[in-house]
């Protein structure tokens, strides 16, 4: 059986910080959260936009404030 090198790519969030409280909790969410971000990345790589709900916008929008 051939072995499989995994690395790992920790991500850090201070949860004292709104901001990233809610990030945080919503990568909690997220029941496999490292295919979840391996698709992001990909989608990132290749130029394509994610979708975006109005619910996403207004999270952008909170961000940006």
């Amino acid at each position: 059986m051939k072995r499989v090198k995994l690395k790992s790519k920790g991500v850090a969030f201070n949860v004292e910080d709104v901001q990233q409280k809610i990030l945080f909790d919503y990568a909690n969410s997220k029941s496999n959260f490292s295919a979840h971000i391996k698709a992001l990345l990909l989608k990132d790589m290749l130029g394509i936009p994610t979708h975006q709900s109005r619910r996403d916008r207004a999270v952008i929008d909170y961000f940006r404030d």
